[in-house]
């Protein structure tokens, strides 16, 4: 009843970028599925491969079976065997992982779905207001990060290359194969915005992020690049390994850092 009385009275002005939210309530493994022509699809992530993004194609009828209220919580377990109808949207590498699954339904086109975490209280406004926006920068955390001994690497990462290589190996149907391609660079770009610390990100448009790091003498510039390889490898495979990364200096100010991630 708490999370229906508190849906029935939401503010619909307010707007929340899906990284602010996966930071606010520290999630580790979900999604907002959104409906796009006849079918619904993972459109924004966090936690999941590639393959599993490339496994949530499912139909209205399929989600009419699961959740058919809006505005209802739906939670489902190993413990009362009520999962298996929610396996078929994960990959065999992460289906066996799961212990339990929340689905939140936003609207008749927007559902949100938590796996092996309690569903966050108080947060039903902010799943209201998720929307497709960029995260709010602060430059002005970035002071608090620097020493002497670190400095502020500006870099570009170019993903198009891997991702569309990367969903043409799976996908034969072209038609659905351009439906995912956003599906899969919000993974990366989520995994950007929540996974590395001491880093501040922005998406320069659909297939190129750009970022800063704080890095000190103990992390090379190879050890960055490497890491970051390592972990999106997770989404695409060795795919990451032809991700295109480039270095383009050391930042000595506030403004320069403006400057490089075109902050208005």
């Amino acid at each position: 009843m708490g999370l229906l009385s508190k849906a029935g009275s939401l503010d619909s002005t307010r707007k929340l970028a899906f990284s602010e939210f996966i930071n606010k309530y520290k999630l580790k493994f979900c999604a907002v599925f959104e409906k796009e022509e006849n079918y619904f699809l993972i459109k924004n992530s966090i936690g999941f491969d590639g393959a599993s993004i490339l496994s949530s194609l499912s139909t209205q009828d399929y989600w009419d079976g699961i959740c058919e209220e809006e505005k209802q919580l739906n939670i489902f377990s190993n413990e009362n065997h009520s999962l298996t109808p929610l396996l078929q949207l994960f990959s065999f590498a992460q289906k066996d992982d799961i212990d339990n699954i929340s689905i939140y339904k936003i609207s008749s086109s927007k559902i949100f779905i938590l796996c092996n975490q309690n569903f966050p209280k108080n947060c039903i406004e902010d799943l209201h207001a998720i929307c497709d926006i960029q995260n709010k920068v602060n430059l002005n955390s970035i002071n608090r990060l620097i020493t002497r001994e670190a400095k502020v690497l500006k870099m570009e990462v170019d993903f198009q290359e891997a991702v569309e290589s990367f969903i043409q190996a799976q996908v034969k149907d072209k038609q659905k194969a351009l439906m995912f391609h956003d599906s899969v660079f919000n993974e990366i770009s989520n995994r950007f915005l929540c996974y590395f610390s001491k880093n501040i990100s922005l998406n320069t448009n659909k297939h190129t992020i750009r970022s800063i790091f704080v890095v000190t003498r103990d992390l090379t510039q190879e050890h960055l690049v490497n890491h970051i390889i390592l972990n999106l490898s997770g989404v695409i495979g060795n795919y990451s390994e032809i991700i295109n990364f480039s270095i383009e200096g050391i930042a000595k100010s506030i403004p320069e850092i403006n400057e490089f991630l075109q902050v208005e």
